[in-house]
């Protein structure tokens, strides 16, 4: 008698390497494994477009290292690259300048002192805000910024909501890290050319061997069927609403948070900063979290100076709804402001995203806390989960899929 086949609902990142981890765990070798996604290509949110003046990533650039990322990328045949020497540089504006490091010499002296004198209190109380956590730990000003900006720019939450314990706290599974891991020193590492490789190797190599992936196709969830859902919290909600309500219920309470990236493509000039990006504390009067300087990133982006600047978040949701105009307008200013210049674009991409992150607020902590029960065959992967960046969520996957294995034995 077969086995039932294991459905992952999601084809988005989170979803083919859950389904790679499902291969290689050997599970195809007694049941089937199908992917099925509504949405008409694979990869969610990563895609990389080709222009004639250089690589458009409309979501991440890049993923950290891993020996479980290396291995994969080895076996699906996908070539990494490392970023080049002045990604090191990374910036933060302050006083009409970016700048390597925000703070004055006073302001460092005090921070040193502050964290020696709260080394027994660096451990996030329960329910504590990122910004009550910087308040009491570092002080208001390595908060305003260094600690918000630069959760800003990963999060895209409100440092008055975000949850302390789930980003500084000890990250789940740490502590089970091999050697192995610990001998990868993370580092930013990105396809060769563009992160959609990263998304067409996983397919190729899945459908090699043996998985269905079905897109454009609306996916269900029944009790006793083998399923990992890999989607959004919202998504999941739907999903579960029959089965688990109350698993549902919680689900449909996270908040989801819209961003917007904007690629431009400039001449270069001397005066631009050269690094990883710059960060934009509030205080500063940038519309934008940040700047990401994709042509001192990875070699070969592109011929011109490449600039991708991320806006929206929890503290201005209604940007998602402003002209592609007035984006580019108000951009072009930033980049201004920021070069002391007056450069402007000769090429720009909009993309907007209406549900790209969970918020991870406090209230997420209580329901990630809640732990709704599911039944034994359903399980959840995603960045709401406890674990954002596309490394953890390849971790999660693994993890699901282990799982996965030990209920069906």
């Amino acid at each position: 008698m077969s086995s039932p086949p294991i459905t992952v609902i999601g084809a988005g990142f989170s979803g083919l390497v859950t389904a790679y981890h499902l291969i290689t765990a050997g599970l195809h070798l007694r049941c089937p494994v199908k992917v099925i996604d509504v949405a008409t290509r694979p990869g969610g949110l990563i895609q990389t477009e080709r222009t004639p003046n250089g690589l458009i990533e409309r979501a991440a650039n890049g993923i950290v290292s891993s020996e479980g990322l290396l291995s994969m990328c080895e076996r699906i045949g996908v070539r990494l690259e490392t970023t080049l020497p002045q990604a090191r540089n990374r910036y933060i504006f302050r006083d009409g300048k970016p700048r390597r490091w925000p703070l004055g010499l006073t302001e460092s002296m005090r921070l040193a002192a502050t964290v020696v004198s709260s080394v027994a209190n660096l451990k996030p109380h329960a329910m504590e805000t990122i910004q009550e956590w910087g308040d009491r730990v570092v002080g208001p000003k390595v908060t305003e910024y260094v600690l918000a900006p630069g959760l800003s720019g990963i999060y895209g939450g409100d440092p008055s909501r975000l949850s302390a314990s789930l980003i500084l706290g000890r990250r789940r599974g740490s502590h089970d890290r091999t050697k192995a891991n610990k001998s990868v020193r993370p580092r930013t590492v990105a396809p060769t050319g563009g992160m959609q490789e990263l998304i067409d190797g996983l397919v190729s190599f899945l459908e090699k061997s043996g998985v269905e992936i079905l897109l454009g196709t609306q996916a269900s969830v029944e009790l006793d069927s083998p399923t990992i859902i890999c989607t959004s919290a919202a998504e999941a909600a739907k999903l579960l609403a029959q089965i688990a309500p109350d698993a549902s219920r919680q689900l449909a309470k996270i908040e989801l948070l819209p961003l917007v990236s904007i690629t431009c493509f400039l001449e270069r000039r001397t005066e631009q900063p050269q690094g990883f990006g710059c960060l934009f504390p509030r205080k500063e009067g940038f519309r934008s979290l940040g700047v990401l300087f994709n042509d001192c990133i990875f070699p070969e982006r592109s011929r011109m100076r490449s600039e991708t600047w991320i806006l929206g978040g929890a503290l201005d949701r209604a940007v998602i709804d402003v002209s592609d105009e007035e984006l580019i307008a108000q951009v072009t200013s930033e980049h201004q402001r920021l070069t002391s210049s007056r450069n402007v674009p000769v090429e720009v991409r909009v993309t907007r995203w209406r549900k790209a992150l969970p918020h991870y607020t406090t209230d997420l902590e209580l329901i990630i806390n809640h732990r709704a029960i599911l039944p034994g065959e359903i399980l959840l992967v995603g960045n709401y989960l406890g674990k954002i960046g596309l490394t953890r969520i390849a971790e999660q996957a693994k993890e699901a899929a282990t799982r996965m294995l030990g209920t069906l034995r």
